[in-house]
């Protein structure tokens, strides 16, 4: 008896049944998120795997941080001015030959006097007398 009374009775209540229908009637729940947050979620997305194809496709070049200099193999030539003073102009290229005696630079030797005259220019105008 104890089982024809079970297979008459259902697993769930009628009442949980009946529950289940009537919450399934609205539809399933969408969370919404504002516009502004997917757009922004989307371009660090974007910014992110950018960065990462950079990384893995760019060529880049290898540095190595060394103490010494670098000369020539044919050896270092030094260039001294007979008095200290400002590089006016430059003749020459870097990697370009020269010749012996062809000036490579002019240096100008601006000297103020205490009076604030230009020494150069009073020697100048000295020698000219």
């Amino acid at each position: 008896m104890a089982q024809e009374v079970t297979s008459r009775r259902s697993l769930f209540r009628q009442e949980a049944i009946e529950f289940q229908r009537n919450a399934r009637q609205w539809g399933r729940v969408l969370p919404i998120q504002p516009l502004p947050t997917r757009i922004m979620v989307w371009l660090i997305t974007a910014a992110a795997a950018s960065i990462i194809a950079f990384l893995f496709l760019a060529h880049y070049a290898r540095k190595e941080t060394v103490i010494g200099y670098l000369t020539p193999a044919s050896g270092t030539a030094r260039i001294v001015a007979p008095q200290q003073g400002t590089i006016s102009a430059v003749y020459v290229r870097e990697g370009q030959r020269v010749e012996e005696g062809q000036p490579l630079l002019s240096v100008t030797t601006d000297q103020i006097a205490a009076d604030g005259k230009d020494v150069n220019a009073t020697i100048l105008s000295t020698l000219a007398r």
